[in-house]
């Protein structure tokens, strides 16, 4: 369990009741009695899965909105399922009294339902305009003084949370920038 959210991180044997005085039982009893096992895998890119500009779509000012083409590969159903089973055995393994059977990553792809994907990409650096968007500066390969900056600079996520690399490469940047306002230039 990685927090004590109430409800929403709640893990109770299976059958307690969703509210009343045997839900707040079961909270009480199983509070600091139980945990939860994740797996998380990797999302490699695919041709497949890409951004570009919606032909419909447009926001207030009449620009086109972003539209994302993706879905989850063969691969990484395998992985989810593969995880998820070896997850279940650890389980079992630790002596626990119940083990909920684990559920692994089901497509298509739903990018209304949170799913801990940290999905990320779109804004890839490379030196050529033609498959990247930024140049490891941040800075936009056929745009002067156009800086992107967050984990879109990144192809995949290789299953955790990007924050420390990220961390890194905006440090990095600041610093280039920092150089940029005093001379500007094409970096």
């Amino acid at each position: 369990m990685t927090n004590g959210r109430p409800i929403a991180s709640r893990l109770v044997p299976p059958g307690t009741p969703a509210w009343g005085s045997g839900w707040k039982q079961a909270n009480a009893d199983w509070y600091a009695h139980s945990f939860a096992i994740t797996a998380h895998g990797s999302w490699y890119p695919h041709p497949e899965n890409y951004l570009d500009l919606d032909p419909t779509y447009k926001d207030a000012y009449g620009q086109p909105l972003v539209r994302m083409t993706m879905d989850i590969r063969d691969n990484e159903l395998r992985m989810s399922e593969y995880c998820t089973q070896r997850a279940e055995e650890i389980a079992k393994e630790t002596g626990a009294t119940i083990v909920a059977p684990g559920t692994p990553r089901r497509g298509p792809y739903d990018s209304r339902v949170y799913q801990t994907t940290h999905v990320t990409g779109g804004t890839i650096m490379g030196a050529d305009a033609g498959t990247s968007v930024r140049v490891a500066a941040l800075a936009a390969l056929d745009a002067q003084n156009l800086f992107v900056v967050g984990a879109s600079v990144y192809p995949f996520n290789a299953g955790y949370n990007p924050t420390g690399p990220l961390g890194r490469s905006h440090s990095v940047w600041a610093t280039i920038l920092l150089r940029y306002v005093d001379r500007p230039q094409m970096l």
